[in-house]
């Protein structure tokens, strides 16, 4: 099985996020395509996620309704603590059936923290990360790190949108039809979240 991991905090998870989504869908490379949204990364521990975690996978479930190779798993989430990508990988990795590849689905923009993640070596060999070019975004690929990984580099169009962005927007009352799908809109009036 060729299958793909996307994580994220997605809080909430929105449009942009959904448009690279249905491009790795359409690539047709994939036979699945997991989406974790993560517990708490270890990045933002001084701004956790606003939604819990629960809500979070909810949101992401509801998102991902009629996609029919992603599945949303709540791993990080019911692990709790920080969110190691490791532990995500290792965890799947069993799950999945013998003789499967995993591709760890990133942005180009964490190209340049990459490297410190826990076990960044061991994700590479276990994981090899399909960098997604989006915008005018460019990869930083200049570290030694990076010399003679197995790694790969796509792009895809996604909407320039912000789950930072869609927050503020929601506080102060605004539609967001435009930048969440309707179901998730509907779930974030119906928590009363941000």
């Amino acid at each position: 099985m060729q299958a793909a991991l996307f994580g994220g905090s997605f809080d909430p998870i929105h449009l942009g996020h959904l448009a690279l989504i249905r491009g790795l869908t359409e690539s047709g490379r994939f036979e699945k395509i997991f989406i974790c949204p993560a517990g708490i990364s270890p990045h933002k521990l001084a701004a956790p996620p606003v939604a819990t975690g629960p809500q979070r996978v909810e949101m992401a479930r509801l998102a991902c309704e009629g996609l029919s190779i992603c599945e949303v798993i709540s791993d990080e989430v019911e692990r709790g603590g920080p969110s190691y990508t490791i532990d995500t990988v290792r965890g799947l990795l069993k799950r999945l059936p013998p003789g499967s590849s995993l591709r760890l689905v990133l942005s180009i923009a964490l190209t340049t923290s990459f490297p410190s993640w826990k076990e960044a070596e061991e994700l590479v060999r276990l994981a090899p990360p399909l960098w997604v070019q989006h915008g005018e975004l460019t990869p930083d690929l200049s570290s030694s790190f990076y010399k003679d990984k197995n790694f790969e580099l796509i792009r895809l169009e996604t909407p320039a949108i912000s789950s930072t962005m869609v927050r503020q927007m929601l506080k102060e009352k605004c539609s967001c039809l435009h930048l969440l799908p309707a179901n998730v809109v509907d779930y974030i009036q119906h928590q009363s979240l941000y």
